[in-house]
């Protein structure tokens, strides 16, 4: 089983967050203060790009619960 595998079976629910140009900024240390503060571990895969050249992290939960906060954050 790959890595990737292995993060989507322990982690199902996917929060797919755009990435600008300039990056995320402060916006991305937010993102880690959301897991930090809330003791959850850090699941997110690398870099997905689609056909209109937009650029996406996928950040990766283990409770639907918790991706909604997340997505209702940060999207």
């Amino acid at each position: 089983m790959t890595r990737r595998q292995m993060t989507t079976y322990d982690f199902p629910f996917v929060v797919k967050i755009p990435v600008p140009p300039g990056g995320l900024g402060k916006r991305l240390n937010a993102m880690h203060d959301f897991h930090h503060d809330r003791g959850i571990q850090l699941a997110v895969l690398p870099h997905q790009h689609d056909d209109d050249g937009g650029n996406y992290l996928l950040w990766c939960f283990a409770r639907s619960s918790t991706a909604e906060k997340f997505a209702g954050q940060f999207s």
